[in-house]
């Protein structure tokens, strides 16, 4: 697995936007920003904002669509705030403050690709986290799509602790210590780091 790591000497910190996370000047703003990059496992989001003004959470893609944060995944509400990209697939963005997902601050991260290099030879299954979220603000039970989408691990992963960039995310939350998959992954990394 190292040497999977070390295939990749080039692994990029995208931030999003290319500017602060803020209320954009159209609303597509973010949509053709992040389809005009290349999102690979072992990248890392950067969401730059100010914390009483902003904050990120991950959603499902229907309360993305809804502008929602209901059942959030994960909430960032610390600025700037790291998030890696450790699988493939689709991730859901949004600011929960106000109308601000209505005016477009919101974006959609498709992780479709590994690096060249690191790609495993089959990629590890994730652990099946059960949903432990709230109940909505009306009393309701999240909808079949969001618990399926939420016990989707690595994603139920909360990293919402705020970094500066090239700093180690870290992996204690409430002085649990999340799976070690993903504690051997971000040692990998920081070894990785450390010899390059």
């Amino acid at each position: 697995m190292v040497f999977t790591l070390l295939g990749r000497s080039y692994a990029l910190q995208h931030i999003v936007g290319d500017s602060a996370w803020s209320i954009p000047s159209t609303p597509h703003f973010y949509t053709n920003w992040s389809s005009s990059h290349s999102f690979c496992v072992g990248d890392t989001l950067l969401f730059d904002f100010e914390s009483e003004l902003h904050n990120v959470m991950q959603v499902s893609a229907r309360e993305y669509e809804s502008c929602t944060a209901d059942y959030a995944f994960r909430t960032f509400t610390s600025g700037p705030a790291t998030v890696p990209l450790i699988e493939k697939g689709v991730f859901y963005f949004v600011c929960s403050f106000s109308n601000y997902c209505t005016l477009g601050q919101k974006v959609t991260i498709t992780v479709s690709k590994w690096s060249p290099g690191s790609a495993p030879t089959s990629p590890p299954s994730p652990p099946s986290v059960p949903f432990s979220g709230s109940l909505g603000p009306d009393g309701s039970q999240p909808s079949e799509d969001d618990v399926a989408y939420s016990s989707k691990a690595p994603d139920s992963v909360d990293l919402s602790m705020s970094v500066a960039p090239k700093r180690m995310v870290g992996v204690f939350d409430n002085g649990v210590l999340f799976g070690w998959p993903n504690v051997l992954w971000f040692v990998l990394v920081l070894v990785f780091e450390w010899l390059f």
